[in-house]
């Protein structure tokens, strides 16, 4: 992960126990190193307590924005499979696995980006399709919104 070095990052702040406990303010410093056992990154952000509002023991919350991509495809964690070094979904064709080979991108929460792989016409498993072999019959089941 890298940070743009001289432009800042935008941070929004939610204070749980504040009733208008929403503040956006700019990452101020970093470590510049990521821990490598789960890849996080130490942080500062400045925030002015004129009102004396925020105190020892109430939580917060922080959202920062590393990146911003737009007509991105992204599929939920749960449809994507990893096997033998291999990184696949499971697609639906004339009622039948096909597993893709997919290039997968940013994550964010659950959702993961997929570079290449997959189009937007291709009809995706998006749950348990590790539990899912090639060539296996399946029928689409259509939900309701």
């Amino acid at each position: 992960m890298s940070l743009p070095i001289g432009s800042p990052i935008d941070a929004v702040i939610r204070v749980q126990s504040l009733r208008d406990g929403e503040f956006k303010r700019k990452v101020t410093r970093t470590s510049w190193s990521l821990d490598p056992t789960n890849r996080s990154l130490r942080v500062e952000i400045d925030l002015p307590n004129e009102n004396e509002l925020l105190r020892p023991g109430k939580y917060a919350s922080v959202t920062i924005e590393l990146d911003q991509r737009e007509n991105t495809l992204v599929l939920p964690i749960t449809a994507i499979v990893r096997e033998d070094r291999k990184t696949f979904c499971c697609c639906v064709e004339s009622r039948q696995i096909k597993r893709k080979d997919i290039e997968l991108g940013l994550r964010s929460g659950n959702e993961v980006e997929v570079l290449s792989g997959i189009d937007l016409n291709d009809t995706v498993v998006l749950a348990r399709a590790d539990s899912l072999q090639e060539g296996q019959q399946v029928e689409i089941i259509q939900t309701k919104k």
